[in-house]
This record gives C-alpha cells, sequence and structure tokens, in this order.
C-alpha cells in the first residue's frame, strides 16, 4: 500500500478517534436515554442491510437514513455515536470476506466525521425551528453524502492509483442512476 494511502488513512482514523473522544468528553449527556436505546437498535438493524451495487467493491447500508434523522433530534455526540456504531456493524455484519482492522477503523472514523460534520453544518444556525426540519435534513444529507463519498474515493484513489475525482465519480453515478441514464439520452 502507498505510503500517502496510508498517511490518509492513519489521518482519518486519528481525526475520527479524536473528534468522538472530545464529543464524548465534552457533550455527552442522555436527555432521553431510553429514545437514546431504541434509536440505537434502529440503527443496529438498519446497517445490517447492505445493498451491493455493481461496479463498487463495499455496500451501501440503509443505516444513513436514521443518522440522518439523528441530526434533527439528537445531539452530536449522540449522533457520531450512531455513525461509529452503525459502520462497525456495516463492516462486520455478514462480510462476505472478512475486513481488517484497519477497514474497520476507517469505516468507522468516516462515518463519525460524514454525521459530526453533517450535525455541525445542519446546525450552524442556533435559531434551529422544528419547522424547518425539512431543510435540516436537505442540508445535512448532502453534506453526509459529499463526506462520506469523498473519503471513501480519497482512500480507493490512493490504494489504487486512480484520479480521486474519477474514483468519486463512478461512485457518484452508481449513487445516483438517473444522472448516467440522462447523459446517455443526451449524447
Amino acid at each position: 500500500m502507498p505510503n500517502r494511502a496510508r498517511f490518509f488513512i492513519g489521518l482519518t482514523i486519528l481525526s475520527g478517534f479524536l473528534l468522538v473522544t472530545r464529543s464524548l468528553w465534552t457533550g455527552l449527556h442522555f436527555a432521553q436515554p431510553g429514545a437514546f436505546l431504541a434509536y440505537c437498535a434502529l440503527v443496529l438493524v438498519s446497517s445490517t442491510l447492505k445493498v451491493r451495487l455493481p461496479g463498487l467493491s463495499g455496500t451501501i447500508s440503509l443505516n444513513f437514513l436514521f443518522i440522518l434523522m439523528a441530526i434533527a433530534v439528537f445531539t452530536c455526540a449522540e449522533t457520531e455515536i450512531f455513525g461509529c456504531v452503525g459502520g462497525l456493524i456495516q463492516c462486520l455484519w455478514r462480510a462476505k470476506r472478512r475486513p481488517t482492522p484497519i477497514q474497520v477503523l476507517f469505516n468507522a472514523a468516516a462515518l463519525a466525521i460524514s454525521s459530526a460534520l453533517s450535525y455541525r453544518v445542519a446546525h450552524l444556525s442556533d435559531s434551529f425551528r422544528p419547522h424547518q426540519t425539512a431543510v435540516l435534513l436537505a442540508v445535512a444529507a448532502s453534506i453526509y453524502f459529499a463526506t462520506n463519498t469523498f473519503l471513501a474515493s480519497g482512500v480507493m484513489s490512493l490504494v489504487e492509483g486512480k484520479r480521486m475525482l474519477a474514483t468519486w465519480r463512478q461512485c457518484y453515478l452508481w449513487s445516483f442512476p438517473y444522472r448516467s441514464e440522462e447523459r446517455r439520452v443526451g449524447k
């Protein structure tokens, strides 16, 4: 594995670890412990539901729906926990081939970073009101998608020696199939 890939992976894992550690240290309080546990169970179950897309070696989990909803309901620290737990289960549950510890740590860190960044951007305004939930979730979904796919594409491009943007486009097109049909029809 190239040194740049090792550095990127290490930096992502370290960033995710520091982010979660900071949140746990400074911001974790369970205002609704029952709701947190029930929601954690939903994240766990949804993380076992994986979709395989042609041309991609990984899977897409349905846990992102619950992580996005958590952004509107829970704290940033709780949302990061959901991201980490979801990433761990997604990696380990019925994997076709056993992931390495580094792959598991990278995936959990990437989902923690994506969850935290989405939460922070969506909550930039302290004047968030419940009637703005649709806007909050649209912003959060966009940030989550961009962060998660750029981290995954970044590591894949460094390991495989490909251009990052080309790798990201390949993932993006599979994530939004209507775009590829649009391009084919337009030519």
